[in-house]
C-alpha cells in the first residue's frame, strides 16, 4: 500500500514538473499581451540630432583656439630660450636670472595644457548631457503620446572591430539581439526627424 501511494506521489510531481513551464509559459504570453514596445538605437540617434553636430563643432573650435594660445606661447618660450642661449654669457648672473623664468614660463605651458584638456573634457560632459537628456525627453514625450509601454536601447555590434577588448564591450552592451524593423518598433527616425523639428523651430 505505501508503495502504490508512493508511486502516485510520483506520478503528481512529474505532472506537475511538466505542467510548470506550460503554466509559466502562459504567463509570461498573457503579461506581454497587448504591451506596445518601441526601440531606439542612441547611437543612431546621437549621430542624426543636428544639435550633437553644432556642440562638436563649438568644441572643436574652442580646442583649436586653446591649442593656438597653447602654441603661441611655447613658441615664445622657445624663441626666449634662443635669446639666452645666443646673448648671455654661460655663467652671468644674468643669465642664471633669465633661465629661472624660463623654468617658470615652462611650468605655466604645462599648466595651460593641462587645464585646457580639463576645460575640454568638462564642455564635452556639458554637451553629451545635454544631448542625452533632450532624447530621453523625447523618447518619453512620444511613448507617452503614441502609448507604448517600453522603449529599450539598441546598438549595433561592429563585427570588423579592431580588437576582442572592443568586441567584447560592444556584445557586453549589446542588450537587444532581434527586433523587427517595422517602424512602429524601430522608433530611431522618428526621434531624430522630431528632436530636428523641435531644434529648428527653437524649443
Amino acid at each position: 500500500m505505501k508503495t502504490a501511494r508512493n508511486g502516485v506521489i510520483v506520478v503528481l510531481i512529474l505532472a506537475a514538473g511538466l505542467a510548470l513551464p506550460a503554466w509559466f509559459a502562459k504567463e509570461g504570453r498573457a503579461q506581454t499581451e497587448g504591451m506596445k514596445i518601441g526601440v531606439v538605437n542612441l547611437q543612431g540617434v546621437f549621430n542624426g540630432y543636428t544639435r550633437k553636430q553644432a556642440r562638436e563643432d563649438e568644441l572643436t573650435q574652442l580646442e583649436q583656439t586653446k591649442q593656438a594660445e597653447i602654441q603661441a606661447f611655447a613658441d615664445a618660450l622657445n624663441d626666449k630660450r634662443d635669446r639666452i642661449n645666443m646673448m648671455l654669457a654661460e655663467d652671468s648672473e644674468e643669465r642664471q636670472k633669465a633661465e629661472q623664468d624660463l623654468r617658470a614660463d615652462q611650468v605655466k605651458l604645462l599648466i595651460m595644457r593641462n587645464v585646457t584638456e580639463l576645460e575640454l573634457k568638462y564642455h564635452q560632459f556639458l554637451y553629451m548631457k545635454e544631448i542625452y537628456s533632450d532624447i530621453l525627453e523625447e523618447v518619453k514625450t512620444f511613448a507617452s503620446q503614441k502609448h507604448y509601454d517600453l522603449v529599450l536601447k539598441t546598438e549595433e555590434v561592429d563585427m570588423d572591430a579592431p580588437n576582442i577588448e572592443v568586441l567584447r564591450r560592444q556584445i557586453e552592451t549589446h542588450r537587444v539581439l532581434y527586433y523587427s524593423p517595422d517602424p512602429g518598433i524601430d522608433l530611431t527616425d522618428t526621434i531624430i526627424e522630431r528632436l530636428n523639428a523641435r531644434l529648428a523651430e527653437g524649443r
